[in-house]
């Protein structure tokens, strides 16, 4: 009798994607977070132009840290599903602020009140 293989070549591609996927992420939580807390340009000015506290910047910039450990903690499947879904929580957030901000300064320069 032979011995049926554990891994397939299925599952490999699935293990791949994932980790490519989670570097993408947590590149961009510690890069993004680490120029959170050092109120790095060009986010930082961005975000007070927008009308946040300068405070938020810290904030956020502890919780994206955060979440980047986390995710490439072993093991911690509630705190990873949780991390993921407040790095997608902060992404469409300010996505959709940041759309709503350049509608807005479009409407006013092609009015002539900017």
């Amino acid at each position: 009798m032979t011995a049926v293989p554990t891994t397939t070549p299925r599952r490999h591609r699935r293990t791949g994607a994932y980790w490519v996927v989670t570097a993408v992420v947590v590149g961009e939580c510690a890069v993004g977070g680490t120029m959170d807390l050092f109120r790095m340009p060009p986010f930082y000015t961005l975000m007070i132009d927008l009308g946040y506290p300068s405070y938020l910047a810290t904030i956020l910039g502890t919780a994206k840290i955060i979440a980047a450990v986390v995710l490439l903690a072993p093991e911690l499947p509630r705190l990873k599903e949780w991390a993921y879904a407040g790095v997608v929580m902060c992404s469409a957030s300010a996505s959709r602020r940041y759309t709503a901000y350049q509608t807005r300064w479009a409407c006013r320069r092609s009015s002539g009140k900017a």
